[in-house]
């Protein structure tokens, strides 16, 4: 027959030990994981509107008139 061990873990240092868990100063890993997200979503961001600036300057330049100078019109 196998012989078994059994921890046996007191209430007061459970208690203890999911204090300190909450109360660490690391990241979890879904907190770790929002951060990410934000900081790609962030990137994404400034590179769209960077294209539509882009984008509409190019579209703008299409209808302006060669014959008038630029700082007139």
């Amino acid at each position: 027959m196998e012989k078994r061990t059994i921890k046996v873990i007191k209430k007061d240092d459970r208690d203890r030990e999911a204090k300190a868990a909450r109360g660490s100063s690391k990241k979890t890993k879904r907190q770790a994981t929002r951060d990410a997200i934000s900081t790609v979503g962030g990137w994404v961001r400034d590179l769209q509107e960077k294209q539509r600036t882009e984008s509409r300057r190019a579209f703008e330049s299409l209808f302006v008139d060669p014959m008038v100078p630029a700082t007139e019109g």
